[in-house]
């Protein structure tokens, strides 16, 4: 393509997720309203309410001619909204709400997802065994998926240092050519692997009576045959995306995992943990290649693993104190619109100074060609 046309993608995807996200943020600030104003009036009837009793109870008292009796703790009613729940319709995380009255525990609310054991002695030892240990491991790692990433990052690795990186496609021998289709191949029906492993996963579940729960709170309401096919060719498209088009992953990670349906901090979390590998897989390329100068790559991690240190420190103490996640959103949404800003400034200073006065012609397939061969000549 030529630089006016990857600019021209440029823009199309990252206004089109700058919308997405954008939309998103404000739909979650509307909620995030409307759920705190309710919150608020149901606790302020409830502080009325227990001060009349109160008030009531003393009056008796000393008509009575009795001491005073303490203040009643807070009830735990029907109408009183749950900080866990509000937490849950307005995807924000239980951390960031005030804590509960005392008096009222956590384990009165239930657990989202947790079918009560039966009393039946009909079902098996074996099968309630299964049913717990289902329920215990949200609350730990998922090893299988954990050995599966690593394995595929290993072998997308290995076959991309074998081939002389993605450009082999076009410009490379026939036997790179078809370790890079492999390396597709592989790709395609290790996915397919592991979505067929989430459905029977979630076909169990339901065998043994364990209510589905959404990707926010790490259950498998969203696994379905369409899903399992649907998200990992978005995912292919931001990754064929943001590799075409030179710009980080995290900027289509992010509006894509939000679409998905997790939160704001959740989706940020997940795309930077994905684009690590990634990254990391580029990085020993290049570093194999004599691509990397180690000193300014090392300066950039120090900087940046600082900053990310207190972007999230002050990232974690505004939403404690907003209680609002639709922030994050927005904040993403405005990253995603500034680097596209800058990347049309930077195109059109580079491009209207250089390409347009004739100093320099735009770069092509052949020209990367040479490049590639040029550097696997001097570093082989």
């Amino acid at each position: 393509m030529t630089d006016i046309q990857i600019i021209s993608c440029l823009v199309l995807v990252l206004s089109f997720t700058t919308y997405k996200t954008t939309r998103r943020g404000l739909l979650q600030y509307q909620t995030e309203s409307r759920l705190l104003a309710e919150r608020a009036a149901v606790l302020s009837r409830e502080h009325h309410s227990l001060s009349t009793r109160d008030r009531e109870e003393e009056t008796s008292s000393l008509l009575a001619g009795e001491e005073p009796r303490a203040s009643s703790a807070p009830a735990c009613g029907e109408n009183f909204l749950a900080v866990s729940s509000l937490a849950e319709m307005m995807e924000t995380p239980q951390v960031l709400l005030d804590p509960l009255p005392e008096g009222c525990e956590a384990d009165d609310l239930g657990a989202k997802g947790e079918a009560l054991l039966p009393s039946s002695s009909a079902e098996s030892a074996v099968i309630l065994k299964e049913r717990r240990e289902i329920l215990e491991a949200k609350h730990h790692p998922s090893w299988i998926s954990l050995v599966y990433l690593i394995f595929d990052v290993a072998v997308n690795t290995l076959c991309l240092l074998a081939a002389g990186g993605p450009v082999a496609v076009v410009c490379g021998e026939a036997w790179q050519q078809a370790l890079i289709l492999f390396l597709i191949s592989f790709h395609v029906f290790a996915t397919a692997l592991y979505a067929r492993w989430l459905l029977k996963s979630k076909r169990r579940r339901e065998q043994l009576g364990i209510q589905d729960e959404d990707v926010e709170h790490g259950g498998l309401g969203w696994v379905s045959p369409r899903t399992v096919v649907l998200y990992p060719f978005l995912s292919l498209l931001a990754g064929v995306a943001a590799g075409s088009l030179g710009i980080g992953g995290g900027l289509i990670k992010g509006p894509l995992l939000l679409e998905i349906g997790l939160n704001s901090l959740s989706a940020v979390t997940t795309a930077n943990f994905m684009i690590f590998f990634t990254s990391s897989a580029n990085a020993l390329q290049y570093a194999t290649l004599g691509r990397l100068n180690f000193v300014d790559s090392l300066n950039f991690f120090l900087v940046a693993a600082a900053a990310g240190a207190v972007g999230l420190m002050c990232v974690t103490r505004a939403l404690k104190r907003t209680r609002r996640q639709s922030y994050l959103t927005l904040l993403l949404a405005f990253t995603t619109l500034l680097s596209m800003v800058c990347m049309l400034f930077s195109f059109g200073y580079h491009h209207f100074r250089s390409v347009a006065t004739g100093k320099e012609k735009p770069l092509t397939i052949q020209d990367a060609c040479q490049e590639r061969h040029r550097l696997l000549f001097v570093h082989s």
